[in-house]
């Protein structure tokens, strides 16, 4: 019995060639299966960690990125710690960033954070650094942290750290002006949400 004719486009018949070249030039699948193990130790696991954030390395002048702008004239940012604007501090007061930032936990351990981590950010801000905090993370080898979440302490009470423009109704979690209007992000420190 004879098989029926298919019909196949010509770019159906260049995808099904071309599927068939590349698994040819590639490894068999037991070379694949070989090389394609679970690193020991990869996982993170979730935690949170109470303490302080201190510099541990040298304050940097620089600013780089969107901070550049920072030193403009008449920059002003307010805290809601001041209820009086007049009495808000110029964000060259409070911005002193560092090339390295360490926690120092309330359980005797010091914890790096993972350069790469953009969280960090908010540790350029010194009412930040000092407040008691605790932070949730992602812990990984040689207690390197990745910051999930950052809330202070006051009271034995949680309250959310992050940088909000009333304008734009936007929230970030560094220091510096609005993505899009460009105006000072205010600091907030609110009663925490639940998780």
């Amino acid at each position: 019995m004879p098989l029926p004719a298919l019909s196949v486009s010509a770019s159906q018949a260049v995808l099904l060639l071309s599927l068939v070249i590349s698994l040819e030039a590639s490894p068999p699948v037991s070379a694949l299966t070989l090389s394609v193990r679970p690193a020991a130790n990869v996982e993170a696991k979730q935690v949170m960690i109470q303490g302080k954030v201190v510099c541990r390395g040298a304050v940097t002048n620089k600013q780089g990125g969107d901070n550049a702008d920072l030193d403009k004239p008449g920059s002003i940012a307010s805290v809601t710690d001041e209820p009086d604007p007049s009495k808000a501090q110029h964000h060259a007061d409070y911005l002193k960033p560092c090339d390295r930032y360490v926690l120092e936990g309330s359980d005797g351990k010091t914890y790096t954070f993972a350069p790469s981590d953009p969280m960090i950010a908010m540790f350029a801000d010194t009412r930040v650094r000092e407040r008691d905090l605790q932070i949730t993370a992602s812990l990984s080898g040689a207690n390197q942290l990745e910051v999930l979440r950052v809330q202070s302490i006051r009271k034995g009470k949680l309250y959310d750290l992050y940088y909000f423009c009333n304008i734009c109704n936007i929230t970030a979690y560094s220091p510096g002006p609005c993505p899009c209007c460009r105006r000072d992000l205010e600091f907030k420190e609110v009663p925490a949400s639940e998780p």
